[in-house]
């Protein structure tokens, strides 16, 4: 019969708006417990998230049978509660429950537990039921009925005590628990605050709030009721760090009576209440991977130096106090978040405690505001260079947000939470910068095919006009019998600026246009004489790598983080080898500067850490274009799955990217950037000394030109001793002897 009437309850749909209730309905046994728990929970409803449902969600356990059927009785016989009622068994796992929440999408606003001996109640199958339904909640009210009824008001809070406790071993901070003891016949209502400052930010329980006393009469026992409510007033209340119900009742008692119902309230204990914008100085672990520019890295004093050089102190006190007061002018005059103690990265080694250095970038200086607004304090308790081993901390509750540029890794989404993004960065490709080709024909690209044909149509022309000359005069040089020779001696003209013959008896016409070949020659040789000089000891640019495609046709090593290595799931030939040929970077620094000197390896990086990275040679690498990018993500921060002031935590994130201080900070290190540049470039030397390999070229001309000379002279010399002193019948060696002379 019980069955029945629980599976009855779990399907009727309960709706209404008013708060009395109809005790005649109620059984006879007991009818303040169904009263009282009823007006309490009514109560608390509507204390959870206001982006919560009005759904109510009561667990049923195999213990507490008669609680559980009188109270789920209240529950599902008044017509005026406000509520949907959603019942569910954490013992039952299998698919029958599941279908039954295929159609709750709404999440629900309560959680409603009876709970009787600790020891034989198992509240973590419980909470791990929860958590498994779909539409889970873990910013709702929480409210315990505790159904055994303790000797004393003390080990009634005892009890408490130590449920709230298990509540927040499990990450839920929003829970009232409801109470009675043998002592008095009230039912008291009491929490914890987790951030209370005696509460040891949300780890401990110290300090437990009484919210609410409520207590039954009958109708027709007014006599009794007032005698009670004096009891109310005179009553003491356990645990000396309870609330002082004497002042309470001062400053903020209100009553409310419904029939023969009287609560009467002490603290009000809404979601906002557990959750303040004062935390009261609680500490958030943080951790981070290293140094990672922009987002969060090491500066040394001479940084600090050049930053102050520019920088107006009163501005940036004037910047801090404007951000806190568009958020909440009560926070204006908080101190300044001064918790440095940070470490500098160390590449290589997986996880790092944190030591004493001094940290900057967007994100450091965005977690310094949340801290500032929230009265909070960062604690940075760990850097590693492995993404990985930081999620699993984050996931295991030993830290509670992760920065350095982080994206969201989609395969971790389920357990981990991700704030508002606030910047945007690309994953690109980084090559070594297209080096300087030293080589002895550069002075030819100084000429294009134009000047080369010009300069051939006038050695031409010239050498026509010369034999043309000698035919109309009938003069003839013994040196200049053809055109061959003739366009020779132009070209040697040309090169050298040399006229080997006797300009006194040539005919004006042939003096006019040696002359003109000479004035030619004199423009021509002071030209390549400079590219002598300049063009061969200016190298020219081999071919910069700057597509995807080429990083395959190159056959290029590719180095990748790890946690990149899911962007390379992409079709395509390309991409084909890159998943075969990859190779895992541990150290993306390391990486960088090997990719720098190295111009057949490729390394997939953040463009933005790639810019502003001081330890890398920046001038020796090339990111691609952005149309070449792999990935385009938002930057967030990392938080464990649900947590509970993620809502506080985006807002305030929200309220900086509205502002404009976080293109600010993105400027002002630019700004950094952009002196330490000019500063390296004026330490640099004003000349500089060439180097063998930028003028080879020149050495190599001069040496060709030696070897063709020492070639000739020794063709000559064998002539000369085979034709003179050998008397040689050689018809070439006659015929060269003949032209020698």
């Amino acid at each position: 019969m019980t069955l029945v009437l629980l599976q009855l309850l779990a399907m009727r749909l309960v709706v209404g708006s008013g708060f009395g209730i109809n005790l005649m309905q109620l059984p006879q046994v007991d009818k303040s417990q169904v009263a009282c728990t009823l007006a309490l929970l009514r109560k608390y409803f509507d204390y959870s998230d206001a982006l919560s449902g009005s759904v109510i969600c009561v667990s049923i356990t195999p213990l507490n049978r008669d609680v559980q059927e009188r109270l789920l009785l209240g529950l599902n016989q008044h017509v005026d509660l406000p509520w949907t009622l959603l019942t569910t068994k954490p013992q039952d796992r299998g698919k029958t429950q599941s279908e039954s929440l295929k159609g709750m999408h709404e999440k629900p606003q309560c959680y409603f537990l009876i709970v009787g001996d600790l020891e034989d109640e198992d509240l973590e199958e419980t909470f791990g039921h929860w958590k498994r339904m779909s539409n889970w909640n873990p910013f709702a009210q929480f409210v315990v009925y505790l159904a055994a009824v303790e000797e004393t008001d003390d080990e009634m809070t005892d009890l408490m005590v130590e449920l709230l406790l298990t509540f927040m071993n499990n990450k839920l901070y929003n829970v009232n628990v409801i109470g009675q003891s043998e002592e008095n016949s009230f039912y008291y209502a009491k929490t914890s605050f987790p951030y209370h400052p005696d509460n040891n930010c949300g780890n401990r329980v110290i300090n437990v709030d009484l919210l609410d006393a409520c207590s039954y009469e009958e109708d027709n026992e007014e006599d009794e009721e007032e005698e009670s409510a004096e009891e109310v007033h005179d009553s003491e209340f356990p645990m000396e760090r309870s609330a002082d119900l004497g002042s309470s009742q001062e400053s903020n008692n209100s009553n409310q009576t419904i029939g023969s119902i009287e609560v009467e309230e002490y603290i009000r204990a809404r979601f906002e209440d557990k959750f303040p914008h004062d935390l009261s100085g609680c500490p958030i672990r943080a951790a981070y991977r290293g140094s990672w520019e922009p987002y969060i890295f090491t500066i040394s004093s001479e940084t600090t130096e050049a930053t102050e050089s520019y920088q107006d102190p009163s501005a940036t006190n004037e910047l801090t106090n404007e951000t806190a007061t568009q958020y909440d002018d009560s926070y204006a005059d908080v101190d300044d978040y001064n918790n440095a103690d940070h470490v500098d990265s160390n590449n290589g080694q997986v996880e790092e405690p944190v030591g004493q250095a001094k940290l900057t970038g967007l994100e450091f200086q965005l977690l310094e505001t949340i801290a500032q607004r929230m009265h909070v304090t960062i604690e940075f308790t760990l850097q590693s260079s492995n993404v990985f081993h930081l999620f699993q901390q984050l996931i295991d509750g030993k830290i509670d947000v992760i920065v350095g540029g982080i994206d969201e890794d989609p395969s971790i989404s389920q357990m981990v939470s991700s704030s508002t993004s606030y910047h945007q960065d690309e994953l690109t490709w980084c090559v070594a910068r297209a080096k300087r080709k030293h080589s002895f024909f550069n002075f030819l690209a100084g000429f294009n095919k134009y000047a080369w044909f010009l300069l051939l149509i006038f050695i031409i022309s010239s050498s026509l006009a010369v034999l043309a000359a000698q035919k109309v005069s009938g003069f003839r040089l013994n040196s200049l019998p053809n055109f061959f020779s003739i366009s020779i001696r132009m070209l040697g003209i040309l090169l050298t600026q040399a006229i080997n013959v006797d300009a006194q008896t040539m005919p004006l016409v042939l003096r006019s246009l040696f002359a003109l070949a000479f004035y030619m020659a004199f423009f021509f040789s002071n030209t390549y004489q400079s590219f002598l000089i300049t063009t061969l000891t200016t190298p020219t640019t081999l071919a910069q790598i700057s597509h995807l495609e080429e990083i395959h046709g190159n056959r290029m090593t590719i180095l990748v983080s790890s946690e990149h290595v899911r962007h390379l799931d992409k079709e395509g030939e390309t991409f084909k080898y890159i998943r075969e040929k990859f190779q895992i970077c541990y150290n993306i620094v390391d990486c960088l500067n090997n990719a720098a000197d190295n111009e057949h390896i490729a390394v997939a990086v953040s463009r933005q850490h790639a810019f502003y990275n001081a330890r890398i040679q920046r001038d020796k690498l090339y990111c691609f274009d952005r149309r070449e990018s792999l990935y385009v993500y938002p930057v967030a921060m990392l938080l464990p799955k649900k947590f509970q002031l993620l809502q506080q935590i985006n807002a305030i994130i929200q309220n900086v990217i509205e502002s404009g201080h976080m293109q600010k900070w993105a400027r002002d290190l630019d700004m950094v950037r952009l002196i330490h540049e000019k500063i390296a470039r004026a330490q640099e030397d004003d000349f500089k000394s060439l180097n063998l390999s930028q003028f080879h070229g020149a050495f190599a001309f001069a040496g060709a030109l030696l070897l063709l000379a020492s070639g000739v002279f020794g063709l000559e010399c064998l002539v000369h001793w085979s034709v003179v002193q050998r008397r040689t019948r050689l018809i070439p060696l006659r015929w060269l002897h003949r032209r020698f002379r």
